[in-house]
C-alpha cells in the first residue's frame, strides 16, 4: 500500500524538494517579471506574479525538452535557473543583489505580526497533507500517472492506453522537474518522489 510509505519523517524529503522547486519558480518568475519590464505595486503583486509567471516559463521548459526528447537530463533544467541568476545578480536591485540579501536576512528572524503565524497553521495544515500519496482517481490516472509515463519515456509522446495523455497538462509538467532532480539520489523511486513534491507544490495554488 503506498500510503503506508509516508510517514511523517518522509515528508521531510518531500518538503525539501519542494522548497526547493518554490525557490526555483520564483526566481525564474522574478528574472522574468524584470526581462518583461512588469510594473507592479506592492511586495504580494510581485511574489504572485512571480510565482505564476515562473510556474509557466519552467514548465514551458519542461515541454521542450519532452518535445526533444530530453525530459530526463537533470542537468538541463538548470540552464533557465542559470539564466535567472544572472539576470538577478548583475540587476541593480536584483533579489540576489548584495544588499537586497542582507535585507531579506535580517527581515526573515523578524517576525513581529501575529496574522503570520495565524497564517502559517493552517498553511502547514494544508501542506502536510498535500504530501501523502494521492487516492483519488484523477490524479492517480490524470494529473500524475501522465507526466510519470512521459518522464519514464524521457519524451512528451501520445500514450494510446491513457486518453488523458490528449488533455492540458500545463501545470501537471511541473513534476517532471522533481522527478529529474531525484534521479540524483534515487534512479527507480525518482518519479515517486518527483510526483509527490509536484502535488505538494501544486497544493501552494490553495
Amino acid at each position: 500500500n503506498s500510503v503506508d510509505r509516508m510517514g511523517v519523517l518522509d515528508r521531510l524529503p518531500i518538503l525539501f524538494g519542494t522548497s526547493l522547486l518554490l525557490i526555483t519558480v520564483m526566481l525564474i518568475g522574478r528574472a522574468g517579471l524584470r526581462v518583461f519590464k512588469t510594473i507592479h505595486t506592492s511586495k504580494l503583486d510581485t511574489s504572485v506574479l512571480a510565482f505564476a509567471l515562473g510556474t509557466t516559463l519552467l514548465t514551458l521548459f519542461a515541454f521542450l525538452l519532452g518535445i526533444l526528447g530530453g525530459l530526463r537530463l537533470w542537468w538541463a533544467y538548470l540552464l533557465p535557473v542559470g539564466v535567472a541568476i544572472g539576470i538577478e545578480w548583475k540587476a541593480e536591485r536584483g533579489i540576489l543583489s548584495w544588499e537586497r540579501l542582507k535585507t531579506a536576512t535580517k527581515s526573515s528572524f523578524i517576525i513581529k505580526q501575529l496574522s503570520w503565524w495565524l497564517i502559517a497553521i493552517p498553511v502547514a495544515l494544508m501542506l502536510a497533507g498535500a504530501m501523502l500519496p494521492p487516492w483519488e482517481f484523477d490524479v492517480r490516472e490524470y494529473h500524475s500517472q501522465v507526466p510519470k509515463e512521459w518522464f519514464q519515456a524521457g519524451a512528451i509522446e501520445y500514450l494510446p492506453h491513457n486518453s488523458y495523455s490528449s488533455m492540458p497538462l500545463g501545470a501537471e509538467l511541473i513534476s517532471v522537474v522533481p522527478m529529474a532532480w531525484a534521479q540524483l539520489f534515487s534512479e527507480s523511486d525518482a518519479w515517486w518522489y518527483g510526483a509527490l513534491i509536484g502535488k505538494t507544490f501544486l497544493g501552494l495554488y490553495a
